[in-house]
C-alpha cells in the first residue's frame, strides 16, 4: 500500500523526506545493527524554519522510513 503522502506531484520519490513540514541538514547517517538511520534537523509544527528540533529516521532496506520525530523538552535545538 503507497502511503498518501508519497504520491505528491514534488515529492522526491527516492530521497528521504518526513511525511509532513520542514527538515534540513541530513547529518549522522549510520549504519548499526542492520538499521540504517537518519538523524535531521526538523520543525514538527510548520512548513518554515522554527521549533528546531532532531528527526530520526530508521530503515532496513534504504527505500522506507517509519519515522519518528523527537525534541528535547520543547527546546530550541541548533547545531554548532
Amino acid at each position: 500500500m503507497v502511503r498518501p503522502f508519497l504520491i505528491e506531484e514534488y515529492r522526491p520519490q527516492f530521497h528521504f523526506t518526513p511525511e509532513k513540514n520542514w527538515m534540513n541538514d541530513p547529518n549522522g547517517l549510520v549504519y548499526h545493527d542492520e538499521i540504517y538511520h537518519i538523524f535531521y534537523q526538523y520543525n514538527p509544527n510548520g512548513t518554515k524554519w522554527g521549533y528546531i528540533s532532531w528527526g530520526h529516521a530508521i530503515s532496513t532496506d534504504t527505500s522506507h522510513y517509519p519515522t519518528a520525530h523527537t525534541t528535547s523538552n520543547g527546546q530550541v535545538i541548533r547545531e554548532g
